[in-house]
């Protein structure tokens, strides 16, 4: 597990040395809750979660200044979501930016600054987060219409 996040501080934007490298790895591990466990692990053995957190060590050990994350609370827990909330937070305090795709709405609500919602590769909304989940037009396209009975 080590490993994997030691590749991430290898290539990212500034040449380091091995040893560097090494810290930087150590200290990513360490910030998203894996230091103590990273050695002597591999990734296979890992939980969903874990899997998650490593590559998210891995690729802040990159040093990026934007991070796209594709779901990253899908297959988790509440607490789990919880815990990932707080670190991509604190990923963004960092001052890395963060773009989120993703369906799990508390999770996108907890962490958005701006929303863009897409329906079949158009901009159906977008701005405000809380303006853009009370479109009607958002509604419709991913819930759909209450038929009444007739």
């Amino acid at each position: 597990m080590f490993e994997n996040a030691l590749i991430g501080a290898s290539y990212g934007k500034q040449e380091k040395t091995a040893a560097m490298a090494r810290n930087v790895a150590a200290e990513a591990l360490e910030f998203v809750g894996l230091g103590s466990q990273s050695f002597g692990r591999l990734a296979g053995e890992l939980s969903v979660f874990e899997r998650k957190c490593l590559m998210l060590a891995t690729a802040i050990a990159m040093q990026p200044r934007m991070l796209l994350l594709d779901e990253p609370a899908s297959s988790l827990t509440k607490p789990e979501i919880e815990t990932s909330i707080g670190l991509i937070r604190r990923t963004a305090e960092r001052g890395i930016t963060i773009l989120l795709i993703e369906h799990v709405l508390t999770f996108l609500m907890s962490l958005s600054q701006h929303l863009l919602v897409l329906n079949n590769g158009r901009v159906l909304a977008a701005g405000d987060p809380a303006a853009v989940i009370a479109d009607p037009r958002v509604i419709e396209a991913y819930l759909g219409t209450r038929r009444s009975a007739a």
